[in-house]
């Protein structure tokens, strides 16, 4: 079904798919990702599959109805602050068209609580092994990138001869982050650094240094976590390398800045891991 299809009413001096490719447009123009804009149009999709109707009849109390409506459908509380999130945004936008006279996804309370869980990082033991089972340079040198320098998979992907620098023992990477948000993170583990000098050997300076998709990566992952038996993701490469900084003592505004969180309170779970650590330290003294 083709999203503005789903919406059989029109709203005043524009028809429907005017509106929608003209919010679509918008949301381009801002800067999100071709990923986020699908994101933002399946929760339309769930929003006008629900209410079945012109928007400008959805007040606060219906959305609290539509919330309750996706909970009980079991979408995780994650997955629902994403729909609210882009039905907030596009009421703005229907306000600013002036379809609508106020917002009722931007109300207090509506979003939904996420509890925080820890992550376990990988042990040296079970980096050993995962390294051992991987064959391929290319591949083990993606996995170093988010290992040892905190690369989402979606950045590793993306990256060229050219955004390496190598200076002083260490290497500065110049990263094309997630919504469009550019930093620089390093590598200094010396093993990776000399593996990523030989991959970058075959490489041309414009060129991509992987030829890997997103989701070639993770399947990848998926089959060396069988073959080596360590339970990981490439996400789980990424919290390893944050949740080790932290309790060597690097300061949570460096690991942020590092990791490209845009929200300090992202970065927090690894505060809580150091508070963890220091628990158990105190609990084993009492023993």
């Amino acid at each position: 079904m083709v999203l503005s299809e789903s919406l059989n009413v029109t709203w005043g001096r524009k028809g429907n798919m005017d509106l929608l490719e003209s919010w679509f447009m918008e949301l381009k123009a801002r800067g999100l990702s071709e990923k986020t804009v699908e994101r933002y149009k399946r929760a339309l999709s769930l929003f006008t599959r629900y209410f079945g109707r012109d928007p400008r009849g959805v007040d606060p109390k219906k959305a609290r109805e539509f919330r309750r409506f996706l909970m009980s459908r079991g979408y995780s509380p994650r997955t629902i602050n994403t729909v609210i999130s882009a039905l907030s945004n596009f009421f703005d936008f229907l306000m600013e068209e002036g379809f609508v006279d106020g917002n009722p996804f931007k109300q207090k309370g509506l979003r939904v609580k996420i509890p925080r869980s820890l992550p376990r990082p990988l042990s040296n033991s079970e980096i050993s092994k995962i390294m051992s089972c991987i064959k391929r340079m290319k591949t083990k040198v993606a996995f170093e990138l988010m290992l040892y320098s905190g690369l989402r998979v979606s950045e590793v992907v993306k990256l060229r001869k050219r955004d390496f620098e190598f200076s002083n023992g260490l290497v500065r990477i110049y990263v094309r982050g997630k919504g469009r948000k550019d930093r620089v993170t390093f590598l200094w583990n010396s093993k990776a650094i000399e593996n990523l000098k030989k991959v970058l050997e075959e490489v041309g300076d414009e060129d991509r240094v992987f030829n890997f998709k997103e989701g070639n990566l993770k399947e990848i992952a998926r089959r060396v976590s069988s073959k080596c038996g360590v339970k990981f993701s490439c996400h789980t490469l990424r919290h390893t390398f944050a949740t080790n900084l932290v309790e060597m003592g690097m300061p949570l505004e460096y690991v942020q800045k590092l990791l490209g969180h845009s929200n300090p309170s992202t970065t927090q779970v690894y505060a809580e891991i150091r508070l963890k650590k220091i628990e158990e330290f105190i609990l084993s003294l009492s023993k």
